[in-house]
């Protein structure tokens, strides 16, 4: 098991404190902080992936999507607890690959839930991007290939530096 740690702001004039959570892989600990009752943690992912991922989360934890926006910079999605609890999932592009994930559910937080919402966005980000590496590399066919000559191999008569003839 992997025991990550992540430090925790604090608006008050405290000390800050530490918080571990454990997880059975390096993607399923969060490493992040959770300052005003916001869990905030980065993803190296594109922004569409993990919105699809919070999609995809928000679907297996059993919980209704009430609103959904996706932009070109930032997306949100927003949903409810059984107990009517407000979940909010803010995204945020800060590079093409590095995307930055706030999670709040309800008025003051609840630290594990949102800890449970983000293991499973990143469980869903892990296939993802599992599937994308088995895919077949497609590249459209080149329209100014097509009307070259074929390659040929050099024969014994052929110098294969300079392609003259002996």
């Amino acid at each position: 098991m992997l025991l990550s740690a992540s430090l925790i702001v604090q608006s008050s004039c405290a000390p800050p404190v530490l918080f571990a959570t454990l997880g059975s892989t390096a993607v399923e600990a969060t490493a992040g902080a959770f300052v005003n009752g916001e869990l905030i943690v980065a993803e190296r992912a594109e922004l569409s992936a993990v919105y699809e991922a919070a999609l995809l989360a928000m679907d297996e934890l059993a919980f209704k999507v009430d609103r959904k926006a996706l932009r070109e910079r930032t997306a949100a999605i927003y949903s409810r607890t059984t107990d009517n609890a407000s979940i909010e999932i803010k995204i945020a592009r800060k590079s093409p690959v590095v995307t930055r994930m706030d999670v709040r559910v309800g008025v003051l937080g609840d630290q594990p839930l949102s800890e449970l919402i983000i293991t499973t966005m990143r469980s869903h980000l892990r296939r993802h991007s599992a599937a994308a590496r088995q895919a077949p590399l497609q590249l459209p066919p080149n329209p100014s290939l097509l009307h070259q000559a074929p390659l040929r191999a050099p024969d014994a008569t052929t110098d294969n530096q300079s392609g003259e003839r002996r």
